[in-house]
């Protein structure tokens, strides 16, 4: 059997109208030499029954762990230290992926040598619509890691993204939620170099009942802890770049209405921000952040 090139971790929990999808996708992937490592994380419906009929079906691609419950951060995790491929990536279990996604981006990074690579993402909702979401206004190939920090759509997102497996002996996901956003930009920021492949091939598929779309103030408060975190935790090389991102997400969640709850919040994180990150700098650029951020706090 040949070397695993790409091992594409999937925790899943309670997910059994969605995770056969999911798995599809993976097992229709043009690059053969694939492992499908899934943590089932304590589900409490179908989700471990499917994925266990999946292994046995394809016992050469599949690997299915059965764990406690304790959340996507430990079940990727455990997921990272079971899996064998050269190269590292993660799929939502209600997600999926177009069949050239992993041949293209471990092509890619491959032939640049870069330290990762990340793809265009494409918004399905239930209604079946689609939104494309465009990573960044370049064209594809290698970019750089600043361009990507400041500018960058879904920066945050692991899923995206194809990792080499030694970056997951320096990192490891933390938090209960947002745990993305605490961790990946704090990864590419540490990056020497990276690769755009400007396709959609990530569908990331929109439910109302999802954590990304529950809006609930307790959820939302680890956003904030993981504004922090990334703040705190990037590349000093790279710090201006991560902080303006993190302001204009900021700005972002300030304006839409399902979150007009935690305004106030988001306002007290702005204000963190500003006060952690920006208010002692005195170059041009990072004046230009201070103003934008005093307008915001004192409007």
């Amino acid at each position: 059997m040949n070397p695993v090139k790409v091992s594409v971790i999937v925790p899943a929990y309670n997910v059994e109208d969605y995770i056969a999808r999911c798995i599809d996708s993976l097992l229709a992937q043009s690059l053969s030499e694939i492992e499908i490592v899934a943590v089932d994380d304590g589900s409490t419906d179908r989700t471990g029954e499917i994925l266990d009929a999946y292994q046995n079906k394809y016992p050469n691609q599949m690997k299915v762990f059965h764990v406690a419950n304790q959340g996507v951060s430990p079940a990727r995790n455990y997921g990272i230290r079971k899996s064998s491929g050269k190269y590292l990536a993660f799929v939502d279990s209600d997600d999926w992926v177009e069949p050239d996604t992993y041949r293209c981006m471990y092509q890619t990074i491959e032939e640049t040598a870069s330290d990762l690579v990340f793809c265009d993402v494409m918004k399905v909702f239930e209604d079946g619509s689609r939104e494309r979401v465009t990573s960044l206004d370049k064209e594809e190939g290698v970019i750089s890691v600043a361009a990507y920090l400041k500018d960058g759509r879904y920066i945050q997102l692991a899923c995206n993204k194809l990792f080499p497996r030694k970056i997951w002996t320096r990192y490891s996901f933390e938090n209960k939620y947002f745990e993305d956003l605490a961790l990946i930009p704090q990864i590419v920021s540490d990056c020497k170099k990276i690769a755009y492949v400007k396709q959609p091939f990530y569908c990331y598929y929109r439910r109302t009942d999802s954590i990304s779309t529950t809006y609930m103030k307790d959820v939302y408060q680890y956003k904030i802890k993981s504004y922090q975190s990334a703040i705190r935790n990037v590349n000093p090389a790279y710090q201006y770049e991560v902080t303006f991102w993190i302001v204009q997400n900021i700005l972002d969640c300030m304006k839409r209405k399902e979150l007009a709850f935690f305004r106030e919040d988001l306002k007290k994180a702005l204000k963190m921000v500003y006060e952690e990150a920006v208010a002692g700098k005195t170059s041009e650029r990072w004046l230009e952040l201070k103003d934008l951020c005093q307008d915001q706090l004192q409007g």
